[in-house]
């Protein structure tokens, strides 16, 4: 049996971290905070930060963009997202999101 207090992988403990914030929307499609920022909150090096992220993109859970950042995966269409026309307001900038609602008829 393993010691309980036996350190767990940094990185597996970062992605477990991660992961939870994604599923509970403390990150959302806007991004996760840059790599260098993670590595400075956990005090680990590049590649601890790398791993963590590889094994959220394995899950499908974020997206990278080479130098614009790593960004959480939309909802699937299975959610509340599904909405119709949902493709075409996430395409907009977010300052158009809010005008491009419907508006309600009273």
């Amino acid at each position: 049996m393993g010691n309980q207090s036996s350190p767990m992988l940094r990185y597996h403990r970062i992605y477990l971290v991660l992961r939870q914030k994604i599923l509970n929307g403390v990150y959302d499609v806007s991004g996760l905070p840059p790599e260098f920022g993670l590595m400075e909150q956990d005090r680990v090096a590049r590649v601890t930060v790398r791993r963590a992220l590889a094994e959220l993109h394995k899950e499908g859970l974020i997206y990278r963009r080479p130098g614009q950042g790593t960004f959480v995966t939309p909802p699937a269409a299975s959610s509340r997202w599904a909405a119709p026309g949902w493709k075409r307001c996430w395409a907009m900038p977010s300052h158009s999101r809010r005008s491009a609602q419907p508006k309600s008829r009273r």
